[in-house]
């Protein structure tokens, strides 16, 4: 036989818990105040994994619908999410973004790795891009490749939160040596500080 649970006493627990966390009552039932953040579960970089994922997602083309049902998340959160977060806005039938959360993330420069800061999500695509060829040339460095990884990528420089610009390299000894030096990859550096 199926146990009868008791709505109120769950209700109560989910109430306390939030006031514990310092969250508002509209916040700990689902329902932010305008202003209020959601109280939503989040991984251990502070962020909603599966909201992040269905905005990657709308990054990447999909519609708002999709990318929730992909997501495994209502509509209505994954829009106020993309709005308050990501600086989304509608625009006829497509999104764009003003994301101007700072990203922590390493990038090849000078023949170092250095760990910069960055404001909002181009720059952190652009080094992300540029990190990726870099490894990807440095499995398969043919003469034709390494040219292209050059041209593709001369002059490219993306700016920190103080204001300095850094030069991505593209000098594939400077790469090998920076990604030789150190263990730690991408994506164990690479963090979006709120």
């Amino acid at each position: 036989m199926a146990r009868k649970r008791d709505f109120k006493a769950e209700y109560r627990r989910r109430i306390e818990h939030a006031a514990a966390r310092g969250l508002s009552r509209s916040q700990a039932r689902g329902h932010p105040r305008t202003g209020e953040s959601l109280a939503a579960a989040r991984s251990a970089s502070g962020l909603d994994a599966k909201l992040e994922s269905a905005l990657l997602s709308m990054r990447r083309g999909k519609s708002l619908g999709a990318a929730a049902k992909e997501g495994h998340v209502s509509r209505e959160r994954l829009s106020s999410y993309v709005k308050s977060r990501a600086g989304a806005e509608r625009s006829g039938r497509s999104w764009t973004f003003n994301d101007r959360r700072v990203r922590r993330l390493p990038i090849f420069e000078d023949g170092d790795r250095p760990i910069i800061r960055v404001f909002g999500y181009e720059y952190a695509r652009i080094a992300g891009a540029h990190w990726n060829d870099a490894l990807r040339l440095l499995e398969d460095a043919t003469p034709e490749k390494v040219e292209a990884f050059q041209r593709k990528w001369r002059e490219t420089r993306v700016r920190d939160t103080s204001g300095a610009w850094h030069t991505l390299t593209t000098d594939l000894n400077e790469i090998a040596r920076a990604a030789h030096a150190y263990d730690e990859p991408f994506h164990q550096i690479y963090k979006i500080i709120e």
